[in-house]
């Protein structure tokens, strides 16, 4: 019997152990995403756009600075992402560019949603990590370029993405059949 209470009291230990070591690994999870989530120069020009409506990024690796830095505008972002009549996207180096680099935070968002399946992350540092993107996002729905990029995440699968936004209350895709019809009617289909 004694034997038995041991075993108990070893399992309870190890089994507390364990969740504070969970809690710790998530915490740490938490803060290195964190730390890295623009850690890229794709996810920090995608970030340099996303906030302001005209700006200087470095969008190109070249070696001056006069030759890597090019100003961006929201319109040439909503560019990057209108596809022509055949349902493509341009293909010249600048919108390819900029597509890039929302690629790699497109990427970063992906990730993040990862590590909410997988239970790495809880749902309130999601929440405290999204709510930045969340604004963004929000504040500036009726744009042409949130528009062009909400029907890219749309018409590309982008589909953890939309969970991820739809997770912190916020549907990418409430109004995806109008964003469509908008953008279509645009390019004249």
């Amino acid at each position: 019997m004694l034997v038995s209470a041991m075993g108990v009291l070893v399992a309870y230990k190890a089994l507390s152990r364990w969740g504070v070591e969970l809690r710790w690994k998530r915490k740490e999870a938490l803060f290195n995403f964190v730390d890295s989530f623009l850690d890229t120069p794709g996810a920090q020009n995608a970030m340099m756009m996303l906030h302001t409506k005209s700006r200087e990024v470095p969008l190109w690796d070249k070696g001056t600075p006069e030759d890597r830095w090019v100003r961006v505008t929201w319109d040439d972002v909503s560019a990057a992402f209108t596809p022509n009549r055949e349902r493509e996207l341009p293909v010249e180096p600048f919108d390819t560019a900029i597509r890039d680099c929302f690629g790699d935070f497109f990427g970063r968002l992906t990730r993040l949603q990862l590590m909410r399946e997988e239970d790495i992350l809880q749902q309130k540092h999601i929440d405290f990590i999204m709510k930045h993107w969340k604004d963004v996002f929000s504040r500036d729905f009726d744009c042409p370029h949130m528009r062009n990029i909400r029907v890219f995440l749309h018409t590309h699968q982008y589909d953890r993405i939309v969970k991820l936004f739809r997770s912190v209350g916020f549907d990418l895709e409430k109004q995806i059949e109008t964003d469509m019809t908008q953008l279509f009617s645009e390019v004249g289909e």
